[in-house]
């Protein structure tokens, strides 16, 4: 499993770093809310954020793909065009070209899984290839995996903060959200002080915690650890007849989904003094998607 490690040098306590947390943004996808993805992406280039992507960058739904597959499913730009893996390559490039130098690492979700078994292509090598001429220091994530961030002082000295990734799988899971996917995950992803989920296109965050017992001391410590699910680029409610007045088949609409939340996670990580050491202090802002800066 790849661990993707950032090094970010700071000059004192308590500033204020920022990452942006995206999963699922289907570009390619009819439904597809390009206006939300830029905006999350102009937010991050303003604020210098660290951009971190769990899977599902491009819908990737191609014509042989019998089972999902109708016209209506493709971007206007896509439509027409006979080599749709390699529009979607240049539709995907040409949105996150203007941020590739925030981007940190791309996984892989069940839409990049599907190509690579039933088109023998690796959908992100290719588009981390492209994007290598703006940043080749852009990771390739896996489908599950860490990032780790390594907060150094020039004086010696520092911490570290470890998110443990998963992009997910099956289910929507109307009624319980996905929590129970975050116990499980947690079952085994030890010493992580983020845990983060994709796919479910709900988006939420919780704050667990832990008691470990420390290396000298007479106390247990108590650590927060953040589960974090982002959410999707993609709209779950869409007009049902085209312009033409005709019925068009749409996936979560005829499966019954409720409306989900949109959009990634921003959080900030700051590093502060405890007990003559360093840790890091996770800030996490979760405002509507229609947030303004």
């Amino acid at each position: 499993m790849p661990v993707t490690r950032v090094n970010v040098p700071y000059q004192k306590a308590g500033q204020r770093f920022p990452v942006l947390l995206m999963s699922d943004l289907h570009i390619g996808s009819g439904d597809c809310d390009l206006k939300l993805l830029v905006s999350d992406l102009e937010w991050a280039k303003r604020a210098g954020a660290t951009v971190l992507i769990n899977g599902d960058v491009a819908d990737l739904l191609l014509p042989k793909d019998q089972k999902r597959f109708t016209p209506s499913v493709l971007d206007g730009q896509l439509s027409g065009r006979d080599a749709v893996l390699n529009a979607t390559l240049d539709l995907t490039f040409s949105v996150l070209k203007p941020y590739a130098r925030n981007l940190a690492m791309i996984g892989c979700g069940n839409h990049e899984s599907s190509a690579t078994r039933h088109h023998s292509v690796d959908f992100v090598r290719f588009l981390l290839d492209r994007l290598a001429q703006l940043n080749p220091k852009i990771a390739h994530g896996g489908y599950t995996g860490a990032v780790v961030f390594h907060f150094r002082r020039p004086t010696g000295g520092g911490s570290m903060f470890k998110i443990m990734y998963l992009h997910g799988a099956g289910g929507t899971a109307p009624v319980t959200k996905g929590m129970i996917d975050f116990n499980r995950f947690a079952g085994y992803a030890r010493n992580a002080n983020l845990l983060w989920l994709g796919h479910k296109h709900n988006r939420f965050v919780a704050e667990a915690a832990e008691l470990f017992i420390p290396e000298a001391g007479d106390e247990l410590e108590y650590r927060p650890v953040w589960h974090v699910m982002t959410g999707a680029y993609t709209q779950t409610t869409v007009p049902q007849l085209d312009s033409a007045g005709h019925y068009q088949s749409h996936w979560a609409t005829e499966r019954g989904f409720a409306p989900q939340g949109h959009g990634g996670v921003r959080l900030w990580l700051v590093p502060e003094c405890y007990r003559n050491t360093v840790r890091v202090r996770c800030e996490i802002d979760l405002r509507s998607s229609d947030r303004e800066d």
